[in-house]
């Protein structure tokens, strides 16, 4: 009878570490912590070690099966790196392209404003010679209306005189 119940609870405890290993399974694809690891294998260790010698071959396929789902996890715990470094040199990559977009549109917007300002500058010389021109033909102007004004006094004089 006392054979029976210790076989009872070795089953039941093969039973509770079958389900845990299957947890393991599924939370491996969600990446343990190696914390965790430690934790689940020390909590096999010391479940094996309570059992009685005869659990020796189930102990060691427990043993066999937890070097294997740590492997498991190491390799996904490597994806999941490998993963995250190729995202951060994405990121990088488009920061980089980005970064040249931007010189080239500041480039691209300081030779515009050099194009303008030369034009501005040729509108402005250009506007200063045509007022200059402008200026000039108005005094010669003036100077002309003046002679003839004199002269027009003159004359309006002299045809005064020879009226009287």
């Amino acid at each position: 009878m006392v054979e029976m119940r210790s076989k009872q609870e070795q089953e039941t405890q093969e039973r509770r570490l079958l389900e845990q290993t299957q947890q393991m399974k599924s939370a491996s694809s969600f990446s343990l912590s190696k914390n965790q690891m430690s934790n689940f294998s020390r909590v096999l260790n010391q479940r094996a070690l309570i059992r009685s010698p005869r659990v020796t071959v189930a102990s060691s396929d427990i043993c066999r099966r937890m070097s294997e789902l740590q492997a498991a996890a190491a390799e996904q715990a490597r994806r999941r790196d490998e993963l995250l470094h190729q995202m951060e040199l994405l990121q990088r990559e488009k920061h980089h392209v980005s970064e040249a977009d931007r010189l080239k549109l500041q480039g691209r917007l300081t030779e515009l404003q050099e194009d303008i300002n030369s034009k501005l500058s040729q509108k402005e010389a250009k506007l200063r010679d045509d007022t200059q021109k402008r200026i000039t033909e108005l005094e010669k102007v003036r100077c002309l209306a003046l002679s003839l004004r004199g002269s027009c006094c003159f004359w309006f004089v002299q045809v005064l005189e020879n009226t009287t």
